[in-house]
């Protein structure tokens, strides 16, 4: 018995040892600091996350349209996209038809006018005492002779004279030459009349945009009846919608009845956009303000729904605008992106995160060098990156169901590679 006694101590310091050094080595390696790359590690930073709509519009803009009164030769005295009020001279139309004839005579009555005005005609009607007879052949000789040397003025006065040989209280010198002027005056008159006839000028008759890029969609897509811009419809008209005639000189050749220019309202417009599944936009109602993206303009510009139409599953948002038509009015179709949210969260790496134990979250370095293991809510992705709920100062995080939770803050440096890492491990 006493044998026994003295060997059972002995069989128990062995297992007793071997636990105890096996404690030792633990705390021991848990005391080691971790050796990690600070390039390993991110400082959250908070960025803008916006849930968005890719769809396309359509844009409406009160547009009138001016067309050419006759085949010829337009030149135009306004640029493209300028801005412009009413009574401003836009362009003008000379016909093809040959008006030199009319030019010549034209030029003919103002040289003629500019010599009456200029100089005395003397004439010897009244100084000489000449009998009817040769005083009408004189006339006759110097009507001839001013034909022959192109003095038209003389005439006219040569004509009136004439007619009054033998009429008793014949007309002055000074008043056959008012009478002249005034038979030249009448005669431009009419020659210019006809000669505006062959040159067509085209005035502004309201203000606005001048463009002469012209889709022939200008009297279809016009801001009324909004109803009846519906999804089949849009669809249908843009895969027609791509071919545009453009002026890109200042002088060019057109046919009767084709369009030169238009004038459009800069003060109102309206985009007809499409949405291809109506349970995105169910939080968007008539008379609410919808923030957009039009093409690659980084800028965002904000209108007002007018009207929402539609059909099964899909439909066409209106929307009117009172600004920025200047950035847009040359285009017809156009990518939209609506703006459903526009979240702030931190932006974080998809291999960052980890499923610890059921719970979403992520390693950090706190400021004491310890790895800690933070909770997080994902509001949103891409396709590299998750999009972290963001606490208040101190990292405390309200969730739905209202438990509060410690999750990171800007000075936790996050782990990129959370692989084989231990909380409470010490980061040297």
């Amino acid at each position: 018995m006493s044998l026994n006694r003295n060997n059972k101590p002995k069989r128990l310091k062995i297992p007793m040892k071997f636990f105890l050094g096996v404690v030792l080595t633990y705390l021991i390696i848990r005391a080691i600091p971790y050796s990690y790359s600070s390039s390993n590690t991110l400082l959250p930073k908070k960025e803008n996350l916006l849930e968005t709509i890719e769809t396309k519009g359509i844009l409406i803009k009160k547009e009138t349209t001016y067309n050419a009164s006759d085949n010829g030769m337009v030149e135009i005295f306004v640029e493209e996209g300028n801005r412009i009020k009413a009574g401003t001279k836009i362009a003008t139309l000379k016909s093809s038809e040959d008006s030199s004839m009319i030019e010549g005579e034209l030029f003919q009555v103002e040289e003629s006018l500019r010599e009456l005005r200029d100089s005395k005609i003397e004439l010897d009607v009244s100084n000489k005492k000449l009998s009817d007879e040769e005083l009408e052949k004189k006339v006759i000789m110097d009507i001839q002779s001013s034909i022959k040397n192109d003095k038209l003025e003389r005439i006219y006065i040569y004509k009136d004279q004439l007619s009054n040989i033998g009429v008793e209280g014949q007309s002055s010198e000074k008043d056959l030459e008012s009478d002249a002027i005034s038979i030249l005056e009448d005669k431009r008159d009419r020659l210019t009349a006809d000669m505006n006839e062959k040159l067509k000028q085209y005035y502004s008759e309201t203000g606005g945009l001048v463009s002469y890029k012209i889709d022939l969609y200008e009297e279809e897509y016009i801001p009324k009846d909004f109803e009846k811009y519906n999804y089949d419809r849009l669809k249908a008209d843009m895969s027609q919608l791509d071919q545009k005639i453009e002026r890109n000189t200042t002088q060019f050749e057109i046919e009767i009845n084709s369009p030169i220019y238009k004038i459009i309202d800069n003060f109102e417009w309206h985009l007809a956009i499409l949405v291809d599944d109506l349970k995105e936009i169910e939080e968007i109602k008539n008379d609410n303000t919808v923030t957009i993206k039009i093409d690659e303009d980084d800028k965002n510009i904000t209108g007002k729904v007018v009207m929402i139409n539609e059909f099964k599953n899909n439909g066409v948002i209106i929307l009117r605008f009172t600004d920025r038509l200047h950035d847009y009015y040359d285009s017809r179709i156009m990518d939209i992106s609506i703006l459903k949210s526009n979240k702030i969260g931190y932006k974080m790496p998809k291999d960052a995160i980890i499923d610890k134990e059921g719970e979403i979250g992520l390693y950090i370095k706190d400021l004491s060098g310890v790895i800690r293991f933070r909770p997080v809510s994902i509001i949103g992705e891409d396709n590299k990156n998750y999009y972290l709920e963001a606490g208040d100062d101190s990292g405390n995080l309200r969730l739905n169901d209202d438990k509060v939770i410690k999750t990171i803050t800007n000075f936790d440096e996050v782990f990129l590679k959370p692989e084989n890492l231990r909380e409470g491990s010490i980061i040297k």
